[in-house]
Protein backbone atom coordinates (compact mmCIF):
# COMPACT_ATOMS: atom_id res chain seq x y z
CA UNK A 1 0.00 0.00 0.00
CA UNK A 2 2.92 2.11 0.80
CA UNK A 3 5.03 1.39 -2.28
CA UNK A 4 4.18 4.18 -4.71
CA UNK A 5 5.06 6.52 -2.10
CA UNK A 6 7.74 5.39 0.42
CA UNK A 7 8.77 8.43 1.03
CA UNK A 8 5.59 10.01 1.99
CA UNK A 9 4.79 6.73 3.78
CA UNK A 10 7.63 7.00 6.34
CA UNK A 11 7.42 10.17 6.49
CA UNK A 12 4.07 10.42 8.17
CA UNK A 13 5.08 7.24 10.74
CA UNK A 14 8.02 8.99 11.66
CA UNK A 15 6.10 12.59 12.00
CA UNK A 16 6.48 13.25 16.03
CA UNK A 17 2.56 13.65 17.56
CA UNK A 18 1.18 16.95 17.31
CA UNK A 19 0.96 19.07 20.75
CA UNK A 20 -2.70 19.19 21.17
CA UNK A 21 -2.57 15.10 20.37
CA UNK A 22 -0.48 14.56 22.90
CA UNK A 23 -2.51 17.27 25.25
CA UNK A 24 -5.21 14.98 24.49
CA UNK A 25 -3.81 12.03 25.64
CA UNK A 26 -2.64 13.29 28.59
CA UNK A 27 -6.38 14.79 29.73
CA UNK A 28 -7.55 10.94 28.70
CA UNK A 29 -4.81 9.16 30.99
CA UNK A 30 -5.96 11.81 33.52
CA UNK A 31 -9.68 11.20 33.42
CA UNK A 32 -8.85 7.17 33.70
CA UNK A 33 -6.86 7.43 36.61
CA UNK A 34 -9.74 9.58 38.03
CA UNK A 35 -12.12 6.86 36.97
CA UNK A 36 -10.50 4.63 38.48
CA UNK A 37 -9.89 6.01 41.83
CA UNK A 38 -13.61 6.56 42.30
CA UNK A 39 -14.65 3.52 41.31
CA UNK A 40 -12.25 1.69 44.19
CA UNK A 41 -13.90 4.30 46.55
CA UNK A 42 -17.13 3.00 45.79
CA UNK A 43 -15.85 -0.10 45.68
CA UNK A 44 -14.37 0.13 48.87
CA UNK A 45 -17.57 1.51 50.36
CA UNK A 46 -19.31 -1.21 49.40
CA UNK A 47 -17.58 -3.90 50.87
CA UNK A 48 -17.77 -1.35 54.38
CA UNK A 49 -21.33 -1.48 53.91
CA UNK A 50 -21.48 -5.28 53.25
CA UNK A 51 -18.96 -6.01 56.51
CA UNK A 52 -21.17 -3.87 58.66
CA UNK A 53 -24.22 -5.82 57.02
CA UNK A 54 -26.21 -2.99 55.64
CA UNK A 55 -26.93 1.01 56.98
CA UNK A 56 -29.57 0.52 59.96
CA UNK A 57 -27.69 0.65 62.26
CA UNK A 58 -24.88 3.29 61.30
CA UNK A 59 -28.28 5.35 60.74
CA UNK A 60 -29.37 5.30 64.59
CA UNK A 61 -26.18 6.42 65.22
CA UNK A 62 -26.56 9.13 62.72
CA UNK A 63 -30.00 10.05 64.38
CA UNK A 64 -28.81 10.42 67.96
CA UNK A 65 -26.90 13.79 66.78
CA UNK A 66 -26.93 16.64 69.42
CA UNK A 67 -27.18 19.70 67.33
CA UNK A 68 -25.29 21.67 70.34
CA UNK A 69 -21.81 19.41 69.98
CA UNK A 70 -22.16 19.63 66.16
CA UNK A 71 -22.30 23.44 66.02
CA UNK A 72 -19.05 23.21 68.54
CA UNK A 73 -17.18 20.83 65.79
CA UNK A 74 -18.06 23.14 62.94
CA UNK A 75 -16.00 25.77 65.27
CA UNK A 76 -13.69 23.38 65.87
CA UNK A 77 -13.25 22.57 61.68
CA UNK A 78 -12.70 26.07 61.63
CA UNK A 79 -10.26 26.62 64.28
CA UNK A 80 -8.60 24.18 62.16
CA UNK A 81 -8.59 25.68 58.85
CA UNK A 82 -7.54 29.12 60.85
CA UNK A 83 -4.48 27.84 62.13
CA UNK A 84 -3.29 25.97 58.62
CA UNK A 85 -3.72 29.72 57.25
CA UNK A 86 -2.25 31.26 60.01
CA UNK A 87 0.66 28.51 59.30
CA UNK A 88 0.63 29.27 55.53
CA UNK A 89 0.71 32.96 55.84
CA UNK A 90 3.97 32.69 58.51
CA UNK A 91 5.70 30.78 55.07
CA UNK A 92 4.53 33.34 53.25
CA UNK A 93 5.68 36.30 55.29
CA UNK A 94 9.24 34.31 55.54
CA UNK A 95 8.90 34.78 51.69
CA UNK A 96 8.33 38.73 51.95
CA UNK A 97 5.03 38.03 50.86
CA UNK A 98 2.19 39.49 53.39
CA UNK A 99 -0.82 38.30 52.79
CA UNK A 100 -3.70 39.51 54.95
CA UNK A 101 -5.60 36.30 57.29
CA UNK A 102 -8.83 36.68 56.22
CA UNK A 103 -7.69 36.71 52.16
CA UNK A 104 -5.23 33.23 53.50
CA UNK A 105 -7.89 31.78 55.65
CA UNK A 106 -11.18 32.45 52.45
CA UNK A 107 -8.29 30.90 50.02
CA UNK A 108 -7.88 27.83 51.97
CA UNK A 109 -11.80 27.36 52.49
CA UNK A 110 -12.44 27.83 49.22
CA UNK A 111 -10.19 25.07 47.84
CA UNK A 112 -11.13 22.61 49.84
CA UNK A 113 -14.34 23.19 48.41
CA UNK A 114 -13.48 23.23 45.16
CA UNK A 115 -11.12 20.28 45.92
CA UNK A 116 -14.37 18.24 47.11
CA UNK A 117 -14.42 18.14 43.02
CA UNK A 118 -10.97 16.46 42.26
CA UNK A 119 -9.38 13.94 42.80
CA UNK A 120 -6.42 14.59 44.85
CA UNK A 121 -5.26 17.56 47.26
CA UNK A 122 -3.31 18.52 44.50
CA UNK A 123 -6.09 20.18 42.41
CA UNK A 124 -6.46 22.13 46.06
CA UNK A 125 -3.39 23.45 46.40
CA UNK A 126 -3.19 24.96 42.96
CA UNK A 127 -6.29 26.71 43.04
CA UNK A 128 -4.73 27.93 46.67
CA UNK A 129 -1.94 28.98 44.77
CA UNK A 130 -3.10 30.99 41.96
CA UNK A 131 -6.21 32.32 43.73
CA UNK A 132 -3.00 34.31 45.95
CA UNK A 133 -0.61 34.87 42.96
CA UNK A 134 -3.87 36.61 40.69
CA UNK A 135 -5.15 38.62 43.24
CA UNK A 136 -2.08 39.90 44.79
CA UNK A 137 -0.07 39.87 41.36
CA UNK A 138 2.69 38.55 42.73
CA UNK A 139 4.84 35.45 41.45
CA UNK A 140 3.47 32.15 41.83
CA UNK A 141 6.99 30.00 42.69
CA UNK A 142 7.50 31.55 45.59
CA UNK A 143 4.09 30.49 47.20
CA UNK A 144 4.00 27.10 45.33
CA UNK A 145 7.30 26.50 46.45
CA UNK A 146 5.77 27.28 50.52
CA UNK A 147 2.55 24.77 49.61
CA UNK A 148 5.20 22.21 48.67
CA UNK A 149 7.18 23.12 52.23
CA UNK A 150 3.74 23.23 54.10
CA UNK A 151 3.16 19.11 52.54
CA UNK A 152 6.79 18.26 53.39
CA UNK A 153 6.05 19.33 57.16
CA UNK A 154 2.81 18.23 57.78
CA UNK A 155 3.76 14.66 56.37
CA UNK A 156 6.45 14.79 58.73
CA UNK A 157 4.56 15.88 61.85
CA UNK A 158 1.39 13.39 60.34
CA UNK A 159 4.09 10.76 60.69
CA UNK A 160 5.13 11.84 64.06
CA UNK A 161 1.85 11.69 65.36
CA UNK A 162 0.98 8.25 63.70
CA UNK A 163 4.24 6.95 65.06
CA UNK A 164 2.78 7.94 68.67
CA UNK A 165 -0.40 6.06 67.88
CA UNK A 166 1.94 3.03 66.85
CA UNK A 167 3.43 3.13 70.05
CA UNK A 168 -0.03 3.13 72.15
CA UNK A 169 -1.45 0.65 70.18
CA UNK A 170 2.09 -1.51 71.01
CA UNK A 171 1.59 -0.68 74.60
CA UNK A 172 -1.87 -2.15 75.07
CA UNK A 173 -0.61 -5.29 73.37
CA UNK A 174 -3.55 -4.71 70.23
CA UNK A 175 -1.23 -5.54 67.13
CA UNK A 176 -0.21 -9.02 68.44
CA UNK A 177 2.47 -10.63 66.26
CA UNK A 178 2.51 -7.93 63.67
CA UNK A 179 4.22 -5.25 65.88
CA UNK A 180 7.29 -5.98 64.46
CA UNK A 181 6.11 -5.33 60.82
CA UNK A 182 4.52 -2.25 61.79
CA UNK A 183 7.68 -0.57 63.30
CA UNK A 184 9.56 -2.13 60.53
CA UNK A 185 7.19 0.00 57.73
CA UNK A 186 7.23 3.03 60.25
CA UNK A 187 11.05 2.98 60.41
CA UNK A 188 11.48 2.48 56.95
CA UNK A 189 9.14 5.40 55.93
CA UNK A 190 10.87 7.90 58.39
CA UNK A 191 13.63 7.06 56.84
CA UNK A 192 12.82 7.19 53.52
CA UNK A 193 10.91 11.00 54.06
CA UNK A 194 13.97 12.25 55.54
CA UNK A 195 16.43 10.98 52.67
CA UNK A 196 13.75 12.21 49.77
CA UNK A 197 13.69 15.74 51.90
CA UNK A 198 17.57 15.97 52.15
CA UNK A 199 17.62 15.21 48.56
CA UNK A 200 15.22 17.41 47.44
CA UNK A 201 17.05 20.59 49.67
CA UNK A 202 20.30 19.54 48.69
CA UNK A 203 22.34 21.90 46.35
CA UNK A 204 24.95 18.85 44.64
CA UNK A 205 21.26 17.08 43.74
CA UNK A 206 20.27 19.58 42.06
CA UNK A 207 23.11 20.60 40.36
CA UNK A 208 23.13 16.89 39.02
CA UNK A 209 19.49 16.67 38.31
CA UNK A 210 19.83 19.57 35.98
CA UNK A 211 23.38 20.13 34.80
CA UNK A 212 24.07 16.42 33.67
CA UNK A 213 20.64 14.54 34.03
CA UNK A 214 18.36 16.66 32.27
CA UNK A 215 21.42 18.65 30.70
CA UNK A 216 20.59 18.50 26.91
CA UNK A 217 16.78 19.42 27.72
CA UNK A 218 18.34 21.84 30.15
CA UNK A 219 16.51 25.03 28.31
CA UNK A 220 13.49 23.87 27.61
CA UNK A 221 10.65 26.05 28.90
CA UNK A 222 9.33 23.33 31.44
CA UNK A 223 12.77 22.50 32.52
CA UNK A 224 13.14 26.02 33.05
CA UNK A 225 10.13 26.62 35.28
CA UNK A 226 10.76 23.34 36.77
CA UNK A 227 14.41 24.70 37.88
CA UNK A 228 12.80 27.77 39.17
CA UNK A 229 10.34 26.29 41.11
CA UNK A 230 12.83 24.00 42.99
CA UNK A 231 15.00 26.78 43.80
CA UNK A 232 12.21 29.02 45.41
CA UNK A 233 11.91 26.11 47.32
CA UNK A 234 15.56 25.15 48.54
CA UNK A 235 15.71 28.89 49.69
CA UNK A 236 13.70 27.11 52.59
CA UNK A 237 16.91 26.21 53.71
CA UNK A 238 17.71 29.27 55.28
CA UNK A 239 14.59 30.08 57.39
CA UNK A 240 15.21 27.04 60.44
CA UNK A 241 13.52 29.00 62.94
CA UNK A 242 10.34 29.89 60.29
CA UNK A 243 10.60 25.80 59.89
CA UNK A 244 10.43 25.14 63.71
CA UNK A 245 7.83 27.12 64.54
CA UNK A 246 5.87 25.45 61.39
CA UNK A 247 6.40 22.19 62.62
CA UNK A 248 5.38 22.54 66.21
CA UNK A 249 2.12 24.50 65.00
CA UNK A 250 1.97 21.52 62.23
CA UNK A 251 1.89 19.28 65.58
CA UNK A 252 -0.88 20.92 67.65
CA UNK A 253 -2.54 20.67 64.06
CA UNK A 254 -2.43 17.41 64.01
CA UNK A 255 -4.27 16.92 66.93
CA UNK A 256 -7.42 19.10 66.24
CA UNK A 257 -9.14 16.53 63.88
CA UNK A 258 -9.05 13.81 67.04
CA UNK A 259 -10.58 16.43 69.25
CA UNK A 260 -13.43 16.88 66.68
CA UNK A 261 -13.42 13.58 66.27
CA UNK A 262 -13.90 12.97 69.81
CA UNK A 263 -17.08 15.63 69.97
CA UNK A 264 -18.64 13.69 67.05
CA UNK A 265 -18.23 10.45 69.55
CA UNK A 266 -20.01 12.12 71.85
CA UNK A 267 -23.02 13.96 70.02
CA UNK A 268 -24.05 10.84 69.58
CA UNK A 269 -23.83 9.22 72.41
CA UNK A 270 -20.92 7.26 71.87
CA UNK A 271 -18.51 6.69 74.89
CA UNK A 272 -14.59 6.81 73.19
CA UNK A 273 -12.04 7.41 74.68
CA UNK A 274 -10.05 10.38 73.38
CA UNK A 275 -7.07 7.77 73.81
CA UNK A 276 -8.69 5.33 71.71
CA UNK A 277 -8.51 7.99 68.46
CA UNK A 278 -5.22 9.26 69.63
CA UNK A 279 -4.70 5.44 68.93
CA UNK A 280 -6.45 5.40 65.85
CA UNK A 281 -6.86 8.57 63.92
CA UNK A 282 -3.16 9.59 62.77
CA UNK A 283 -2.46 6.30 60.96
CA UNK A 284 -5.92 6.27 59.43
CA UNK A 285 -5.22 9.39 57.83
CA UNK A 286 -1.87 8.53 57.52
CA UNK A 287 -2.87 5.87 54.91
CA UNK A 288 -5.62 8.21 53.48
CA UNK A 289 -2.54 9.75 51.92
CA UNK A 290 -2.05 7.19 49.54
CA UNK A 291 -3.09 8.24 45.86
CA UNK A 292 -5.54 5.00 45.97
CA UNK A 293 -9.13 6.09 45.75
CA UNK A 294 -10.73 9.28 45.07
CA UNK A 295 -10.08 11.98 47.74
CA UNK A 296 -8.87 8.76 50.43
CA UNK A 297 -12.77 7.70 50.49
CA UNK A 298 -12.98 4.33 51.58
CA UNK A 299 -9.19 4.26 52.47
CA UNK A 300 -9.81 6.20 55.30
CA UNK A 301 -12.72 5.18 56.48
CA UNK A 302 -11.28 1.11 56.12
CA UNK A 303 -8.40 1.70 58.30
CA UNK A 304 -10.52 3.87 60.94
CA UNK A 305 -12.61 0.75 61.38
CA UNK A 306 -10.48 -1.36 61.57
CA UNK A 307 -8.46 0.21 63.68
CA UNK A 308 -11.22 1.46 66.36
CA UNK A 309 -11.98 -1.98 66.54
CA UNK A 310 -8.57 -2.61 68.36
CA UNK A 311 -10.22 -0.12 71.17
CA UNK A 312 -13.12 -2.14 71.50
CA UNK A 313 -15.45 0.23 69.03
CA UNK A 314 -17.86 -1.04 66.38
CA UNK A 315 -17.81 -0.77 62.87
CA UNK A 316 -21.05 0.43 62.81
CA UNK A 317 -20.04 2.85 65.29
CA UNK A 318 -16.85 4.00 64.09
CA UNK A 319 -18.10 4.41 60.26
CA UNK A 320 -20.54 6.72 62.12
CA UNK A 321 -18.04 9.01 63.47
CA UNK A 322 -16.09 8.73 59.97
CA UNK A 323 -18.93 10.14 57.59
CA UNK A 324 -20.53 13.18 60.46
CA UNK A 325 -16.86 14.17 59.74
CA UNK A 326 -16.96 14.13 56.23
CA UNK A 327 -20.02 15.78 55.80
CA UNK A 328 -19.61 18.79 58.55
CA UNK A 329 -16.32 19.34 57.03
CA UNK A 330 -17.40 21.02 53.75
CA UNK A 331 -19.82 22.61 55.81
CA UNK A 332 -17.56 24.93 57.58
CA UNK A 333 -15.91 25.83 54.84
CA UNK A 334 -18.84 27.14 52.92
CA UNK A 335 -19.47 30.48 54.34
CA UNK A 336 -15.52 30.93 53.81
CA UNK A 337 -16.52 30.20 50.20
CA UNK A 338 -18.84 32.34 49.76
CA UNK A 339 -16.76 34.81 51.35
CA UNK A 340 -14.30 34.14 48.64
CA UNK A 341 -16.79 34.02 46.17
CA UNK A 342 -18.16 37.61 47.17
CA UNK A 343 -14.73 38.96 47.61
CA UNK A 344 -13.66 37.83 43.53
CA UNK A 345 -17.32 39.66 42.37
CA UNK A 346 -15.56 43.21 44.14
CA UNK A 347 -12.17 42.61 42.85
CA UNK A 348 -13.75 42.31 38.78
CA UNK A 349 -16.46 45.23 39.50
CA UNK A 350 -13.15 46.85 40.29
CA UNK A 351 -11.03 45.64 37.41
CA UNK A 352 -13.76 46.96 35.19
CA UNK A 353 -14.22 49.93 36.93
CA UNK A 354 -10.00 50.68 36.66
CA UNK A 355 -10.06 49.75 33.01
CA UNK A 356 -7.04 47.88 31.28
CA UNK A 357 -4.13 48.90 33.40
CA UNK A 358 -5.37 48.21 37.11
CA UNK A 359 -2.54 50.01 40.11
CA UNK A 360 0.21 47.64 40.78
CA UNK A 361 -0.85 46.64 44.05
CA UNK A 362 -3.46 44.68 42.21
CA UNK A 363 -7.42 45.77 42.95
CA UNK A 364 -9.03 47.10 45.88
CA UNK A 365 -10.59 45.01 48.48
CA UNK A 366 -12.93 45.45 51.45
CA UNK A 367 -12.26 44.01 54.45
CA UNK A 368 -9.29 41.62 55.41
Amino acid sequence: MCAASATSCIDSRAAPASPAFTRRVAITRSHLKTLLRILISIALLGAIVWVLGGVRELASHLLRLQPGLVIAVLGILTLDRALMAYKWALLLKDRGIHVPFVRAMTAYCSSAVWGLLLPSSLGADAIRAYAIARRERLDAKPIVASIVVERVVGFFSALVLAIASLGILTARASLGQETVVAWGLAVAMMLAGFAAVYASMSRWVAAFLYDRLLYRARHHRIILKVRALHESYRTFTTSRKTLVRFFALSLVEQLIPILELWLIAHAMGLGVGFLTLVASLPLALLFARLPISFDGIGVFEGMFILLMSLGGITGAQAAAIAVVSRILGPIAYLPWWLADYTFQRQALAAARSAGPNPPPGGFPITGG
